[in-house]
């Protein structure tokens, strides 16, 4: 049968200034193998995900076009479900 899909549960925190390089912790299941990390269309280029695959650590979030809403989603194999991040 294939990998399980990645989920997230919670961004922490949610919102975060639009010029990015912040942290952000994204806690869900499934997140081995972990390929890429987008906010939108934007790629984080520093993050590490936790043994248990329970937990990745953004550690400088990618800056945002404009302020507002975009999706989060972990990409393994699959794509997981998209969460909402404001930039503000």
């Amino acid at each position: 049968m294939g990998k399980d899909i990645p989920h997230i549960d919670k961004l922490t925190p949610e919102t975060g200034p639009k010029s990015g390089d912040n942290s952000v912790v994204i806690t869900g299941s499934y997140f081995l193998d972990v390929t890429k990390v987008l906010f939108g269309d934007n790629r984080v280029d520093d993050f590490t995900s936790s043994s248990d695959g329970k937990r990745i650590d953004v550690h400088k979030v990618p800056k945002g076009a404009a302020a507002g809403q975009v999706d989060v989603v972990v990409w393994t194999d699959h794509a997981s479900n998209a969460k909402p991040y404001t930039y503000e």
